[in-house]
């Protein structure tokens, strides 16, 4: 069980886990929510990121288009 949960993690952030997993280990329930929570607010900041970065290149490809329109004419 908590071999799992600590290894996607880089080294600092294991042993912090296995710390607070031993400490913890009562409230596992718990500890799982917030795991959850936290993955799903990463996958959502990340998303996020990631789309308003396309959108940045789309809105710079936008741009570039209309520019080179007025430089030709």
């Amino acid at each position: 069980m908590y071999d799992s949960d600590v290894k996607d993690l880089s080294p600092n952030e294991t042993v912090f886990k296995t710390r607070w997993l031993k400490f913890n280990h009562k409230t596992n329930f718990h500890h799982l929510l917030i795991k959850l929570y936290q993955r799903s607010l990463l996958t959502s900041v990340h998303r996020l990121l990631h789309h308003s970065f396309q959108f940045r290149l789309l809105v710079q490809y936008g741009i570039r288009l209309v520019f080179n329109k007025k430089m030709e004419m």
